[in-house]
């Protein structure tokens, strides 16, 4: 049996770490994004592609941290 405040500590510490992961990627994100318009014509259709599955991704994932 737990004692509910070591309960909250681990819910939080855990919380801590999932925002710390979605800041990385949202920052990954941002990189991606810098990257894209120096592609040529046929890489930006792909860069694209994977940009925009990318941020669905980071944008599930925040949700999913609310």
């Amino acid at each position: 049996m737990r004692i509910n405040g070591s309960d909250k500590l681990l819910n939080q510490n855990r919380k801590g770490i999932e925002i710390g992961s979605a800041l990385s990627l949202l920052g990954s994100i941002r990189a991606k994004a810098l990257e894209v318009p120096f592609m040529d014509k046929n890489s930006l259709c792909t860069g694209k592609t994977e940009f925009v599955q990318t941020i669905r991704f980071h944008l599930l994932m925040l949700r999913y941290l609310k």
